[in-house]
């Protein structure tokens, strides 16, 4: 996942920017990947085939390879267990190459195929917010995903964004505390994994979770000492 720090320029909702592939592309091929993992190992031989072409288009994604990652998602949309993640990774795909409308119906197709992928719901979100006159279904939607998965950050934060642009500020300023409440949350995930690494000696590991951690709760002084302690943690 991208850093959890709400910046004041990114509240303001004409600055909504299009989120560039370095800051997401590993998390987001990860989110798509996981749960078609569980649908390759319990569903028999039949899937490798399909299990080598998602794979292998994930990969190309990864590379930035998008036109040939699209391609690969291509065959595998009418795919069972994984035809909805292949349609949301190619509207992902149309989204970083700003055919906005293409990606659109992308993300509407996936969540149509697979109500339980809040992954493509988010992402349709994401879209129906950079148009004024989709907000109140994008405000819909997002009610929707927050009420399956109201952990979820990025579902706050875009909910303050769309209910500012209605000038609905007390609900939009609810919306960004929860999602830095949220966000700490993380940073107490990354924290405790630090900590394992290090009484593990697993250094580099330990130095990127701390370091996430001190990224998702930068606002946070308490959390900030609690890295700072951690650290002093002797290698068993």
């Amino acid at each position: 996942m991208q850093k959890h720090e709400i910046k004041k320029e990114q509240i303001k909702s004409k600055n909504i920017h299009v989120v560039t592939i370095p800051k997401l592309l590993r998390f987001q091929a990860l989110s798509i990947l996981l749960p078609c993992l569980f649908f390759f190992i319990y569903c028999g031989s039949n899937t490798k085939e399909i299990q080598e072409k998602y794979t292998e288009a994930l990969k190309l994604f990864e590379q930035k390879d998008l036109e040939n990652s699209k391609k690969k998602f291509e065959e595998l949309v009418d795919s069972d267990g994984v035809g909805s993640n292949a349609e949301t990774m190619i509207g992902k795909i149309n989204y970083y190459n700003r055919k906005f409308d293409q990606a659109e119906e992308n993300f509407k197709k996936a969540y149509n195929k697979e109500p339980a992928n809040l992954n493509a719901l988010l992402w349709l979100v994401k879209i129906q917010t950079l148009k004024k006159d989709h907000l109140d279904e994008a405000l819909k939607n997002i009610n929707v995903l927050i009420e399956h998965d109201s952990s979820n950050i990025e579902g706050w934060y875009f909910r303050g964004v769309i209910l500012e642009e209605m000038k609905i500020i007390p609900e939009a300023i609810r919306s960004y505390r929860l999602a830095i409440q949220e966000s700490k949350k993380v940073a107490q995930v990354h924290l405790r994994l630090g900590m394992i690494y290090k009484r593990a000696r697993m250094t580099e590991q330990a130095d990127k979770e701390f370091e996430l951690a001190e990224s998702a709760g930068a606002d946070d002084k308490s959390i900030l000492t609690q890295i700072e302690m951690a650290k002093k943690i002797k290698e068993k």
